[in-house]
């Protein structure tokens, strides 16, 4: 529980910096392109854009898991595959898309 509620608030607040820092920047632009734009520019944004795209989708296949909805949790699986990759585990990224393959026949 205490683990759960720590992705909770942190997920919470670097998007809520997030979101003050494009209002504040610039507006104009979408959020999505203003991530992309600024990922380009800055290391440390990219850093921590994908970290809040990593806590976006554990609390996402926490919540399919608990709710017991079976899109949700393959949606989930399928957002969580790229990152066993990045990551290097490879039991998880080579099992998960086998796993993921099965479902789709």
């Amino acid at each position: 529980m205490k683990a759960r509620t720590v992705h909770q608030v942190t997920a919470a607040v670097l998007y809520s910096l997030l979101r003050d820092a494009h209002e504040e920047k610039d507006p104009k632009i979408s959020l999505h392109e203003w991530l992309l734009q600024m990922s380009s520019v800055s290391p440390t944004f990219k850093f921590w854009a994908m970290v809040l795209c990593i806590e976006v989708a554990l609390l996402t296949s926490i919540r399919a898991v608990r709710s017991g909805n079976f899109e949700l949790y393959k949606e989930s699986i399928r957002n969580m595959l790229p990152w066993y990759f990045v990551f290097d585990h490879q039991n998880y990224s080579r099992w998960l898309s086998i796993h993921l393959q099965t479902w789709k026949n």
